[in-house]
Protein backbone atom coordinates (compact mmCIF):
# COMPACT_ATOMS: atom_id res chain seq x y z
CA UNK A 1 0.00 0.00 0.00
CA UNK A 2 1.17 3.38 -0.58
CA UNK A 3 2.54 5.58 2.14
CA UNK A 4 1.04 8.75 3.10
CA UNK A 5 1.44 11.77 1.29
CA UNK A 6 3.76 14.15 4.07
CA UNK A 7 2.02 16.87 5.98
CA UNK A 8 2.84 19.81 3.43
CA UNK A 9 2.43 17.69 0.21
CA UNK A 10 0.97 19.67 -2.27
CA UNK A 11 0.00 18.51 -6.16
CA UNK A 12 0.83 19.36 -9.17
CA UNK A 13 -0.61 18.63 -12.26
CA UNK A 14 1.20 17.83 -15.76
CA UNK A 15 -0.48 17.81 -19.22
CA UNK A 16 0.91 15.71 -21.98
CA UNK A 17 0.14 17.70 -25.21
CA UNK A 18 -0.56 14.70 -27.67
CA UNK A 19 -2.87 12.50 -25.45
CA UNK A 20 -4.21 15.05 -23.14
CA UNK A 21 -3.21 13.14 -20.26
CA UNK A 22 -2.80 14.75 -16.70
CA UNK A 23 -0.06 13.38 -14.47
CA UNK A 24 0.44 13.99 -11.03
CA UNK A 25 3.49 15.90 -9.39
CA UNK A 26 3.85 15.88 -5.29
CA UNK A 27 5.89 18.26 -4.09
CA UNK A 28 6.50 18.96 -0.20
CA UNK A 29 7.41 23.45 -0.44
CA UNK A 30 11.13 23.84 0.28
CA UNK A 31 10.12 25.59 3.47
CA UNK A 32 8.74 22.11 5.33
CA UNK A 33 11.73 20.60 4.01
CA UNK A 34 15.00 19.86 5.71
CA UNK A 35 17.62 22.62 5.43
CA UNK A 36 20.59 20.93 3.43
CA UNK A 37 22.92 24.13 2.94
CA UNK A 38 23.29 26.18 -0.52
CA UNK A 39 24.08 24.38 -4.12
CA UNK A 40 26.51 26.59 -6.42
CA UNK A 41 26.18 29.62 -3.97
CA UNK A 42 29.01 31.60 -6.66
CA UNK A 43 26.01 33.65 -8.47
CA UNK A 44 26.85 31.77 -11.58
CA UNK A 45 23.01 30.69 -12.39
CA UNK A 46 24.22 27.04 -12.49
CA UNK A 47 21.77 26.00 -10.09
CA UNK A 48 19.13 27.59 -12.04
CA UNK A 49 20.38 26.30 -15.55
CA UNK A 50 20.24 22.56 -13.56
CA UNK A 51 16.71 22.98 -12.97
CA UNK A 52 15.71 24.18 -16.22
CA UNK A 53 17.16 21.26 -17.68
CA UNK A 54 15.67 18.38 -15.14
CA UNK A 55 13.19 16.77 -15.95
CA UNK A 56 9.89 16.44 -13.69
CA UNK A 57 9.36 12.74 -12.78
CA UNK A 58 5.38 12.15 -12.20
CA UNK A 59 4.08 9.40 -9.59
CA UNK A 60 3.61 6.97 -12.60
CA UNK A 61 7.45 7.50 -13.49
CA UNK A 62 7.23 8.95 -17.23
CA UNK A 63 9.93 12.21 -16.92
CA UNK A 64 8.41 15.67 -17.71
CA UNK A 65 10.00 18.59 -19.38
CA UNK A 66 7.18 21.55 -18.71
CA UNK A 67 7.94 24.33 -20.13
CA UNK A 68 7.75 27.04 -23.64
CA UNK A 69 7.47 24.21 -26.42
CA UNK A 70 7.50 21.08 -24.61
CA UNK A 71 5.31 18.68 -24.87
CA UNK A 72 4.42 18.62 -21.37
CA UNK A 73 2.60 21.71 -19.62
CA UNK A 74 1.29 22.61 -16.19
CA UNK A 75 -2.38 22.37 -15.85
CA UNK A 76 -4.82 23.17 -13.03
CA UNK A 77 -7.78 22.64 -15.22
CA UNK A 78 -9.11 19.36 -16.88
CA UNK A 79 -12.16 16.68 -16.74
CA UNK A 80 -11.33 13.73 -14.33
CA UNK A 81 -11.33 11.20 -17.06
CA UNK A 82 -7.66 13.11 -17.86
CA UNK A 83 -6.44 12.05 -14.36
CA UNK A 84 -3.44 9.09 -15.31
CA UNK A 85 -4.96 5.86 -13.39
CA UNK A 86 -1.14 5.09 -12.83
CA UNK A 87 -0.99 8.18 -10.96
CA UNK A 88 -3.82 8.00 -9.13
CA UNK A 89 -2.97 4.76 -7.74
CA UNK A 90 0.76 5.36 -6.35
CA UNK A 91 -1.31 7.77 -3.97
CA UNK A 92 -2.38 6.68 -0.25
CA UNK A 93 -5.94 5.81 -0.26
CA UNK A 94 -6.85 8.87 1.92
CA UNK A 95 -5.21 11.23 0.06
CA UNK A 96 -6.43 10.03 -3.33
CA UNK A 97 -9.18 12.93 -3.38
CA UNK A 98 -7.01 15.57 -3.11
CA UNK A 99 -6.21 14.20 -6.87
CA UNK A 100 -9.68 15.83 -8.09
CA UNK A 101 -9.39 19.11 -5.95
CA UNK A 102 -8.76 20.56 -9.47
CA UNK A 103 -10.70 23.72 -11.61
CA UNK A 104 -12.82 21.79 -14.34
CA UNK A 105 -12.81 23.43 -17.91
CA UNK A 106 -15.72 25.59 -18.88
CA UNK A 107 -18.30 23.20 -20.91
CA UNK A 108 -19.19 25.66 -23.78
CA UNK A 109 -22.56 26.96 -24.06
CA UNK A 110 -25.32 25.92 -25.65
CA UNK A 111 -27.65 28.07 -27.16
Amino acid sequence: MPERLPEHAELYFVETADSGTVHIEVRVPRWAEEPVGEIWPDGSGQMFKALLSTPTVVQCGIRTFPGPGAKHRRTERFYDGQLCGRCYRTLHEEDQARAFEHEQPEKAKQE
